[in-house]
Order: C-alpha cells, then structure tokens, then sequence
C-alpha cells in the first residue's frame, strides 16, 4: 500500500479489520469497504446465507461492553460487525458461532450469531456469560483471514474467565472432540460386552486409548502455552504498544519464531513481503527506527 494510505490502515486495524497473511493491498481495501458498507446493504448479502432478520440482530448498546474487552485485550472494537440472535445450525450446547460467509464475486464477510437465551439473558447453560462469548467470537472476527489453527483459540480464549481461559485452547481442530468422544463411547461399549463375556480385566487396557489421547492433548496444550507466553514476554520491550495487540496480528510460524526461536518482529517483518499486514506491523508497533 501506498505511504499516503498509512493512515486508513491504522485506522482500519482499529476497527478489527485486520489485513490477512495473503491478502494484497487490493483485495484487502475491498474487503474492508464490504465490511464498512450500510447496515442493510451488508444485511441483505448476509441473508443470503444465514437466517437474520432485522428483528434478530443485537442492539448496538449490547454490544459495547463486549467490545470494550476487545479494546483492551486484542487492540480492536469490531463494531460494524451484524450479531444476530438465532439457534438455527446451532448445537444446543453452543452459545455462539461466527460465520464467514463467501458469496460469488465478492469479498468475505463475517457475522456473529447469539443464543436467542442471550436476548434477555446475559447467562446460558450457567457457563456462557454475554460479553464473554461476544468477545470471544470478535476476536475471531479480526482473524477472520488468518488460517492458523495452532494458536487461534489462545487468542479468544483471552476474554474468558476460570479455567476456560487455561483449557479453551485445547482443541485446535475441530474433528478433535468428535473423535475423542466415538473412542471413550467405543470404549465403554467394548467394556460392557467384555464385563458380560466375563472379562473385565482384560477390558481396563482399553480406556489407555482414550486416557493416551487425553494426555497427548495436554501435552500439546502445555508446549503451545509455553510458546505462546514466551513470545508474549519478548514482545514486552522494542514495540509500540502493549505485546498482546502485537500477537494477535502473527502468525502461528511467526508466534513460533519468537517463542521458540528468539526472533523479533523487526527481523520478521524484515525477512517478509512488504504485504499489508506487515505494513501495518511496521507502521503500528515498531519504532520508526525498526520500520
């Protein structure tokens, strides 16, 4: 991007619209005047695939406090983003969903659908608090370009409280907890039909299965929470602005480079393609000195 648009990228990074690894300068202008579009014109494209009516979608006042975590948290107040309350496509154990929604010719865009419990509700299931899971789901929403699974769900997971913060992150893909749950379902079946045939001892080895999975899981868990931290810290000194805004702009190979590897965001940005996401990095969060 040009020297003279600098300032509509800073301007655009607030607003959680966040250049992705890719994308060039040209598609992600277009995007972001998709995303910055009336109200309605980017309702009606939504309404092309998802249920939202205009008696569906959040007032602006419910979402400040969320958007006030984000502030804090990422760098970003999302809020031209459509949150709409439906249980359409949603699991009954969900209490939110973003959406990216690619229609032909046109640039993705991204919605947020809300429990409809959330309506008057700032609780569902005892275990999903308002602010939190909107906060969760903006997060993804400034992402939204970024395929990079490894360290996704550190990101959202920021806005949560309780031991959600620590074991949010667990599942990096989402075929994990489906497999999971068909191995400990095949298992248990498996020890009741050897529990009848008079074998039980021998049916105690199979939940290893499931209990080797368990702990792989946590295994992955602690080393990506070691480097995730690790790059956090040795964001600390050297930048404009506090270290997690930072991180949340990288990617999973860049998280990797400085956690593990002690490499800077200078030397990343100068061993990079003049993209504009590195632009920004360069313009927002490096000393002049660095840039």
């Amino acid at each position: 991007m040009a020297e003279e648009s600098i300032p509509k990228l800073l301007y655009l990074n607030d607003k959680g619209i966040i250049p992705g690894p890719n994308e060039t300068a040209e598609q992600f202008l277009r995007r972001a005047e998709q995303c910055l579009e009336p109200v309605e014109d980017r309702r009606g494209r939504l309404a092309q695939a998802l249920p939202i009516s205009s008696d569906d979608v959040a007032a602006p006042e419910t979402l400040k406090p969320a958007l006030a975590i984000t502030r804090e948290l990422y760098g970003i107040a999302p809020d031209w983003v459509t949150v709409f309350y439906s249980s359409e496509r949603l699991r009954p154990w969900h209490g939110a969903c973003s959406w990216i929604i690619e229609l032909p010719e046109q640039s993705p865009v991204v919605a947020i659908q809300l429990h409809p419990a959330f309506k008057t509700k700032d609780t569902y299931l005892g275990i999903y608090q308002r602010d939190e899971i909107l906060a969760h789901e903006f997060a993804h929403a400034g992402r939204m370009l970024f395929d990079e699974p490894r360290f996704e769900e550190f990101f959202t997971y920021q806005a949560s409280s309780g031991i959600r913060r620590w074991l949010g992150p667990l599942v990096v893909h989402h075929w994990e907890p489906l497999t999971f749950l068909v191995t400990l379902s095949l298992v248990v079946i498996a020890d009741l039909w050897l529990t009848i045939a008079a074998a039980p001892l021998a049916s105690q080895w199979l939940y290893l299965l499931p209990a080797g999975m368990a702990a792989l899981g946590l295994i992955r868990l602690i080393r990506r929470t070691v480097t995730f931290n690790r790059c956090l810290a040795r964001q600390g000194e050297g930048i404009k602005g506090a270290s997690q805004h930072v991180v949340y702009r990288l990617t999973d190979r860049e998280i990797d480079a400085i956690g593990n590897k002690g490499s800077t965001l200078a030397a990343l940005t100068e061993a990079t393609a003049d993209t504009p996401r590195v632009q920004l990095l360069k313009a927002a969060y490096l000393p002049p000195q660095d840039c």
